[in-house]
């Protein structure tokens, strides 16, 4: 080794050991830096919570939900639940803070989608008291929770609107307009449920035919859109609103003036929005009678890649233009673009089913239509189009000559939609089994059914349309079928007492003279 190699030794080693030095100052400085940011101390615990609650859900309900018990949902629900027991042990002090970090965001979030998801499996295990009063108190837990708030209250409003109840469900409503303005994230997209509320309530009034309450909430409804549109004109909010407004228009039969104002809604290229292009051919469709006008703008709407979203509704549209033009083999091919490319649009297939089977019944198919009916209810047994389904199978056996087969779909028909009326009570499903259940047995002239029917509707919904005229009809059936001139003149009084403001009451009234 030479006198320079030796000389140069201890330089290398210093240099090792400083930079060693710099590596162990850095990596205790990124340690440090880290510690500064150090996570709350529960938070891990609510992570960990959550995601056993998930899991949970997941096990019991993720595969065959209709097999799940009762204790299988309560189990679900606590795990939830000790979610939202370990955010208000933990972070109780925020409800005198107006602004969270991060991990008290997350944790606050959390919590109230577990106290919501709670709420969801109490309705869907049928104990709606339970479900409605965890909603109803969710704004008092969660006051800072400004979106699920806004969940919660739509969710309790609906469930007051599925029971009839229109009056409460316009409280709730109409508190929520209040606290959640604008409707709006702070990008200004829009909130659509919130946005769909004033008009809304107008339809609910409507429904019942109050002309004074339609009015005044559609005029209520103007002014709140207007509002909107002027103060956040070319934002999302603003363009979304337009549409809103349109919905007003067409509520006042005025639907030229609505799809005048829809045409606005344009993108840079000066093309009509998508959403605004169905409304459009909607109104050309139904308010105006115009299929051909309809065609030409759900055929825009199929044609535009940009609107994918839209175009199961819009074939759908198309195949209902098809067959009211008795345009069948069209209407079946479109039926079958719809199965084939959108087969997770539950509620677009099911309607789509119906159509097919209702076109081979207008061809006199009736063992094919016969057979399509069948699919539908094995596969779609509680939808809209399987309810309309049981209420049509018996009259349509008839019709075909088929008595005795006619004569078992009257009993099963009736037990299906019994038990869907039961299953349901209180909600959309509900009403609509009951409601054709009324109308199965009015053709089996099975009377004394039928009152009964009528009276526990108008118990079970009292605020919806059917349940205001349940009691004038339940009167009418005592006098007219059953000779009972005493629980007619009870249906009546009832009728007035209970809705006397309503027009159609005004026929009890005179019934009572």
């Amino acid at each position: 080794m030479t006198q320079y190699d030796n000389k140069d030794q201890p330089d290398k080693f210093m240099k090792k050991k400083i930079l060693l030095t710099i590596l162990t100052l850095t990596t205790v400085a990124l340690i440090n830096a880290g510690c500064g940011n150090t996570r709350h101390p529960a938070l891990f615990d609510i992570e960990k919570l959550y995601y056993d609650a998930q899991k949970a859900e997941d096990k019991k309900l993720g595969i065959k939900p209709e097999l799940a018990t009762d204790d299988d949902y309560q189990e679900i629900i606590d795990a939830y639940m000790r979610v939202v027991d370990r955010f208000e042990e933990s972070f109780s002090y925020l409800r005198e803070k107006d602004s969270f970090d991060v991990d008290e965001s997350k944790a606050a979030s959390m919590a109230g989608e577990s106290l919501l998801q709670a709420a969801r499996l109490y309705q869907l295990s049928g104990k709606k008291d339970k479900c409605k009063e965890i909603l109803a108190e969710f704004s008092e837990r969660f006051p800072r929770n400004r979106n699920h708030k806004a969940v919660a209250r739509l969710q309790l409003g609906r469930m007051e609107e599925d029971a009839g109840n229109q009056k409460e469900a316009e409280k709730i409503y109409l508190k929520l307009l209040e606290d959640y303005y604008p409707p709006a994230d702070l990008e200004l997209r829009p909130n659509g449920d919130v946005l769909d509320l004033p008009v809304r309530i107008a339809k609910l009034y409507h429904e019942i035919g109050d002309t004074a309450k339609t009015e005044y909430y559609l005029n209520y409804a103007e002014k709140y859109y207007q509002g909107i549109i002027d103060k956040f004109k070319y934002s999302p909010l603003g363009l979304t609103t337009i549409r809103y407004l349109a919905d007003t228009y067409v509520m006042r039969d005025k639907p030229r003036e609505a799809i005048k104002l829809l045409e606005t809604v344009t993108d840079s290229t000066g093309e009509v929005f998508g959403t605004a292009q169905m409304m459009i051919a909607n109104i050309y469709g139904t308010e105006l009678g115009d299929l051909k006008n309809a065609r030409i703008r759900y055929e825009k709407i199929v044609n535009d890649p940009a609107d994918s979203s839209l175009h199961p509704k819009a074939y759908l549209q198309l195949a209902k233009i098809d067959f009211l033009d008795s345009n069948y083999s069209q209407c079946r091919a479109k039926i079958s673009t719809i199965k084939d490319k959108f087969p997770r649009y539950v509620a677009t297939q099911a309607h789509a089913q119906q159509i097919l089977a209702r076109s081979f019944e207008a061809e006199k198919d009736f063992g094919r239509a016969f057979s399509e009916y069948q699919w539908l209810l094995r596969n779609y047994s509680e939808s809209r189009e399987a309810i309309e389904t049981y209420r049509h199978l018996p009259p349509f056996l008839r019709k075909n000559g088929q008595e005795e087969l006619a004569v078992e779909w009257d009993k099963k028909s009736t037990e299906m939609l019994s038990q869907i009326r039961d299953k349901n009570k209180g909600a959309g499903a509900g009403l609509a089994a009951q409601t054709n259940l009324i109308n199965l047995l009015a053709e089996q002239e099975k009377w004394a059914e039928v009152t009964k029917e009528f009276e526990n509707l108008q118990e079970t919904y009292p605020r919806s349309q059917a349940g205001t005229e349940a009691l004038l009809k339940a009167g009418n059936i005592y006098r007219d079928k059953l000779g009972d001139s005493v629980k007619a003149r009870e249906a009546y009084e009832r009728q007035v007492n209970l809705y006397p403001d309503l027009p159609i009451t005004e026929k009890a009234r005179e019934n009572l003279k």
